[in-house]
C-alpha cells in the first residue's frame, strides 16, 4: 500500500488526515468563538483536526483578521498584602505528609 505524505497526520504521524466537517472553537477580540461544521482534515487515529484554507479564509472574511485571534496582553492582578498574607497562613498550615 503507498501513502501519500501529505495526507499523513502532523500531529500522530500514524493516521491519515480524512476530509470531513469539524466545529471550529476560539477566542477573537476577547470573545469565545464557535463555528459549527467547517470544512476540516480529521486524523483517523488521533482525532486531530486541520481546517482546509477555504474554510480559514471564508471565516477571516466574516471576523475580520485572523491575527487578532490572539488574546490581548492581561495586566496581572497583584495581591493586596492582607490576602498575600492569608494565602501564605493557609500554605503554611497545611498538615505535612
Amino acid at each position: 500500500m503507498q501513502q501519500n505524505d501529505a495526507l499523513t497526520c502532523p500531529h500522530c504521524l500514524v493516521g491519515l488526515m480524512k476530509s470531513g466537517k469539524a466545529t471550529f472553537t476560539g477566542v477573537l477580540y476577547g470573545m469565545f468563538l464557535s463555528v459549527p461544521d467547517m470544512d476540516a482534515f480529521i486524523c483517523d487515529i488521533c482525532g486531530a483536526r486541520e481546517f482546509s484554507t477555504d474554510a480559514l479564509v471564508g471565516l477571516e472574511a466574516l471576523t475580520g483578521t485572523m491575527s487578532a485571534a490572539v488574546e490581548p496582553s492581561r495586566q496581572i492582578s497583584r495581591l493586596t498584602p492582607a490576602e498575600q498574607d492569608l494565602i501564605n497562613r493557609l500554605r503554611s498550615s497545611r498538615l505535612k505528609p
